[in-house]
């Protein structure tokens, strides 16, 4: 209430005039887009998606980022939507070609016979560029997506992470996957 006891109604900004507020100002400031027009991810979002990156389960990165597991949960949500993807896997994939994350570095050299080939290296490609589980499943005729987990925690065994995001990023330092352009 104001002096003469009548509400005061906030007025709506006038036509044409956009406000900024928060990481949206934020962003604006720095340029806001990157590579192929690509919204930049916030500071927070790219501490999440470095997080996710090193074999970390979501979990793990609100644990380590001190920050709920929801705001972990949000800040993957609008990276996806930033890079255009619906799958973590292939949102850091996705991140590698935007220049959001560095390349792995210090890669250790894995003995040519455990390099994955024939469905192992498709399914693994299948899962960079953001096929879902029952997709990947479909393009290799595994009968049932049990049959990828095994795939998959196969790959995780020999690359030594946990995580299939994890894997992704690992899989670019190993050279299994090719640096994305």
């Amino acid at each position: 209430m104001d002096s003469t006891g009548e509400d005061q109604k906030r007025s709506a900004p006038p036509a044409g005039h956009i406000r900024h507020t928060g990481s949206a100002a934020k962003r604006a400031a720095v340029g806001g887009r990157g590579r192929d027009n690509i919204p930049q991810p916030t500071a927070r979002e790219a501490q999440v998606l470095q997080v996710l990156a090193e074999d970390n389960r979501r979990e793990d990165a609100a644990t380590r980022l001190d920050i709920e597991l929801r705001t972990v949960d949000f800040r993957l949500g609008n990276l996806r939507r930033k890079a255009g993807v619906r799958y973590n896997p292939g949102l850091v994939y996705g991140a590698l070609r935007y220049g959001w994350l560095l390349p792995p570095d210090g890669a250790t050299v894995v003995p040519a016979r455990l390099c994955p080939v024939g469905p192992l290296r498709r399914a693994l490609i299948l899962l960079a560029h953001d096929h879902g589980e029952k997709q990947i499943a479909g393009q290799l005729s595994i009968p049932c997506c049990r049959n990828l987990d095994r795939f998959l925690h196969d790959l995780r065994v020999v690359a030594e992470v946990d995580t299939t995001p994890g894997l992704v990023y690992r899989a670019v330092g190993l050279g299994w996957l090719p640096m994305p352009e």
